[in-house]
C-alpha cells in the first residue's frame, strides 16, 4: 500500500499547552500578590493576623518553656518584639536587658498602631511602649490593641488578646470592649 506525504494537521502539542498554562499561572499569581500591597484593607488585615500570630506565639512558648515571655509593643516606631527568658548563651537571663528578642517586626507602611488599651486605664496608650508579659502558664492581662489604615477609617482594626484564656480575635473598627460575654469563653 502506498501512502501519500504526510501532512500535519493545526493544532498544539502538549507541550506547548502546558507552558502557556505555567506562564498564565506566574502571571496571575504576581498579579494578586501585587495587589496586596494596593488594597489598605488586606494590607492591614494581614498586619493585624500576623501580630495576633506572634502573640500566640509567645503565649504557648511562655507555656511550653515554664518561663515568661515579653511583649513590647513600640507605638512610636510602629512596631514590636517578643522577648525570650533567655540570654544569647542559652541560659535564663537574669535581667531584662539580657534577654534576647525573637526580631523587631515592623508594622508594613501604611499601618499603624494608634493605640493599646489595658485594664483599669482611663484611654489607650498612644505613645511611648506597652509592655505585655505571658505568666508561664500562659497568663496575662486582656489587651486591647488599635490598628489604623493611611486608607482611611473604614479600614481600621481592633486586635483583641484575651488575658486568661489567650484567645485573640480580629475585629473590625475600633472597639471598646464591654463585659465578659459567655461567647469569651467557647
Amino acid at each position: 500500500m502506498i501512502r501519500g506525504p504526510r501532512t500535519r494537521q493545526g493544532g498544539f502539542t502538549l507541550i506547548e499547552i502546558m507552558a502557556v498554562v505555567l506562564l498564565l499561572g506566574l502571571a496571575m499569581s504576581g498579579v494578586s500578590i501585587g495587589l496586596d500591597r494596593f488594597v489598605p484593607g488586606q494590607q492591614i488585615d494581614s498586619e493585624g493576623r500576623q501580630f495576633l500570630s506572634r502573640m500566640d506565639l509567645a503565649r504557648s512558648s511562655a507555656i511550653a518553656a515554664g518561663r515568661p515571655y515579653r511583649v513590647v509593643i513600640q507605638l512610636d516606631d510602629h512596631a514590636y518584639r517578643v522577648f525570650t527568658p533567655y540570654d544569647e548563651e542559652g541560659r535564663i537571663a537574669v535581667s531584662k536587658e539580657e534577654q534576647t528578642d525573637l526580631g523587631k517586626e515592623v508594622l508594613e507602611s501604611g499601618v499603624n498602631f494608634a493605640g493599646v488599651l489595658l485594664p483599669g486605664s482611663d484611654g489607650p496608650t498612644t505613645e511611648g511602649e506597652v509592655e505585655l508579659i505571658f505568666q508561664p502558664t500562659g497568663i496575662s492581662y486582656d489587651v486591647v490593641v488599635y490598628l489604623s489604615s493611611d486608607g482611611g477609617e473604614a479600614y481600621d482594626k481592633t486586635a483583641f488578646v484575651g488575658g486568661l484564656t489567650g484567645r485573640t480575635e480580629l475585629l473590625d473598627g475600633h472597639i471598646v470592649p464591654g463585659t465578659v460575654r459567655d461567647q469569651d469563653f467557647d
